[in-house]
């Protein structure tokens, strides 16, 4: 979506394709966003929204694999001047973005089917085209967003969760 925003003010089209239905529940739980992501969501013009939901992180304890703590530092020691670091929901981050794109760039209930070579692209729902760049540079190869090895269809490989073996401290 960050990414949809600045190729839509630069007067680049874009489909941006979202499996889920427009609506459903949003996925996933608390992102940790270092000073850097920060610098780049208030450079995209969405700072001041982010802030709005977000707390900061002033400190970040490091635990190993048994709970035990291993460091714990101010976050600033690590990032100076170049700005704050805050926390948030997912869903919130996405909600501003998709205000951000007026939702107008957002294609529920569709996925990526097929990417040829040549930039072609299939949708779920039958539509797609080839990608029209407004330059004469030579585009990169496209990549698929879960990684270089992997094709738009081939199932998201995880490890497995490490909150099924956490418990609670007391």
């Amino acid at each position: 979506m960050a990414l949809a925003k600045v190729l839509l003010e630069r007067g680049v089209a874009v489909d941006v394709v979202e499996r889920r239905a427009e609506g459903a529940p949003e996925l996933g739980a608390g992102l940790y966003l270092p000073a850097n992501a920060v610098r780049a969501l208030d450079a995209i013009g969405v700072g001041d929204e982010v802030a709005e939901y977000a707390a900061p992180v002033t400190r970040q304890r490091l635990h190993d694999h048994r709970g035990r703590v291993l460091t714990e530092f101010a976050v600033d020691r690590i990032w100076g001047d170049v700005g704050p670091c805050l926390a948030m929901a997912r869903g919130e981050l996405h909600t501003v973005l998709r205000d951000a794109v007026d939702g107008t760039a957002v294609r529920y209930e569709t996925e990526v089917h097929a990417v040829t070579d040549d930039g072609t692209v299939t949708f779920s729902d039958g539509t797609g085209g080839a990608a029209t760049p407004t330059s004469t540079a030579p585009l990169p190869p496209l990549r698929p967003a879960t990684g270089a090895h992997c094709s738009p269809t081939s199932p998201a490989r995880f490890p497995p969760s490490p909150a099924g073996r956490a418990r609670r401290r007391d």
